[in-house]
């Protein structure tokens, strides 16, 4: 009988899937300086979040799973990180928002309020724990970055990452 059962438990555990995976998606920017010191009202495009195709995504593909086959896609953690200039921090910023986007349909994905004292140089967003499936079966898919506050004195190179948390279905 034991051996039976063993016999059972091999069989099930070769016909094992990939039930889940991670994927790191990474975009930079630059925030336009100005030492006047007026509001800034919006942060420029992160070239690499932009009509994103995840069919064609190298995380998707080394793991040989397609958008389609996905049943969970949740944001784990987002951050922020100044590249340049060295002595640049946070302040200018008042809050920042992470979107998902495809056709006419956005969510809110990640945000930060209330930055005026953030004097690091890196910023983990709070994430909404929004499940991405729908926007990942889509053709495109594009991360909008908004913000708001005052523009920095100095040109600021800012580099985002997302990662992702992609379960896939069992069959």
């Amino acid at each position: 009988m034991r051996l039976c059962l063993l016999g059972l438990a091999l069989v099930a555990l070769g016909g094992c899937q990939l039930n889940s995976f991670h994927s790191t998606l990474i975009g930079e920017t630059t925030v336009p300086g100005d030492n006047s010191g007026s509001p800034l009202t919006s942060l420029p495009a992160f070239g690499s979040f932009s009509d994103l195709d995840f069919a064609q995504n190298e995380d998707f593909l080394s793991n040989g799973v397609q958008p389609s086959e996905i049943n969970s896609a949740k944001v784990t953690a987002v951050t922020l990180e100044i590249l340049s200039p060295s002595n640049q921090d946070f302040r200018f910023l008042d809050q920042v928002q992470f979107f998902a986007r495809t056709g006419d349909s956005s969510t809110l994905i990640a945000e930060k309020e209330n930055l005026g004292a953030e004097t690091g140089a890196t910023l983990s967003l709070d994430v909404t724990g929004v499940d991405l499936t729908p926007y990942l079966n889509n053709t495109l898919v594009t991360f909008e970055v908004r913000g708001s506050g005052t523009t920095p004195p100095q040109d600021t190179r800012l580099r985002a990452t997302l990662d992702l948390e992609l379960r896939v279905k069992v069959f």
